[in-house]
């Protein structure tokens, strides 16, 4: 059986909900829309046919017919926040990892409930033996020598409801089958390509083969969205002029009511998005831009007298002229 396994913190009916919408919103995209057969309710209408044999042949036919299943649906799991949505999606891996990097790509909170979403692609037995059975043709379809690139990957458990003693034998198990047939691929706990993860659930073992496990940030939809959100508020969002290393002149004779002109040559823009530059004039002034958050551009010329010349240039691509003396403060 494969599926879905759903953390949340309470509230799981909300998480129920929330789930169906997302994984039904998202295998509609990559499968199509899912067939679900009616019945067509087709019966005998004879006028010979008493009630009870009518009531008879209609509980016969219920009986008969085998029970629907649909793309998605909850198992108890007898875990508090801890569900497990059996699906009928071919490579549930696949969905999941979808809808993460949709998250990654857009920037969009997809869950208010849902914590973690880890796809499941066999159960069985608990047990360590049980365990590496079910777990071999699944290494082998990634680690297999149909693979010929190296893979690194790391192993991880994890037990809930279950104090079991044998459980502890199921990791040196996973090991010494990935050490004797597949030992060209390497262990790394930093950066693994693949992550093999077995989740224990009472008396049943959860396993799948997790891509992106560490960037995806162990498939905690919250997590990613949070990092994706904060990730974009730090970045500085200038016209595309000031991003980056500048060279170019900027010439603002022509803008500059006045007498007062100001040439900038070598313009840097540093990690904090501000340009500033030093330009020494042969009458002995300093001149320096700063371009501010606000997308303003300020400029303060120091001559011999201590005098300040600040040069603004508002959003009508007007430049305003001020001096400051001694007696001011800058």
């Amino acid at each position: 059986m494969s599926g879905v396994l759903v953390t949340c913190m309470n509230k799981e009916r909300n998480c129920i909900h929330e789930a169906y919408n997302l994984l039904n919103e998202y295998a509609d995209k990559l499968y199509g829309p899912e067939q679900i057969e009616k019945n067509d309710g087709s019966q005998s209408n004879s006028d010979d046919e008493d009630i009870q044999k009518s009531l008879e042949r209609e509980v016969k036919a219920m009986q008969e017919q085998p029970v629907q299943q649909r793309r998605f649906q909850v198992v108890e799991s007898s875990v508090t926040n801890c569900l497990f949505i059996k699906s009928t999606v071919e490579n549930p891996c696949h969905l999941i990892h979808t809808i993460l990097s949709d998250i990654v790509e857009s920037g969009a909170s997809k869950s208010r409930y849902i914590q973690r979403m880890l796809p499941v692609s066999v159960t069985c037995k608990a047990h360590p033996k049980d365990v590496v059975k079910a777990a071999e043709p699944i290494i082998e379809q990634y680690f297999g020598a149909s693979e010929p690139e190296v893979k690194t990957y790391y192993i991880t458990t994890r037990a809930r409801n279950n104090t079991s003693t044998d459980l502890k034998q199921v990791l040196p198990d996973l090991v010494s089958l990935m050490q004797s047939k597949y030992s060209r691929h390497k262990v790394d706990y930093k950066t693994p390509e693949l992550v093999i993860s077995v989740e224990v659930l009472c008396k049943v073992a959860c396993i799948s083969i997790l891509k992106d496990f560490n960037r995806l940030r162990k498939y905690n939809l919250q997590e990613v969205a949070a990092v994706i959100f904060k990730n974009n508020k730090n970045l500085i969002k200038e016209p595309s002029d000031l991003q980056g290393t500048a060279s170019e002149k900027i010439n603002t004779d022509e803008t500059i009511q006045g007498d007062d002109k100001i040439e900038v040559i070598n313009v840097k823009v540093n990690d904090e998005g501000e340009v500033k530059t030093e330009n020494v004039t042969e009458e002995g002034e300093v001149k320096i831009v700063k371009v501010t958050e606000e997308g303003e551009v300020k400029t303060a010329s120091v001559t011999e007298e201590s005098e300040v010349k600040i040069v603004k240039i508002n959003e009508e691509s007007e430049v305003k002229t001020g001096k400051v003396t001694d007696e001011s403060e800058v």
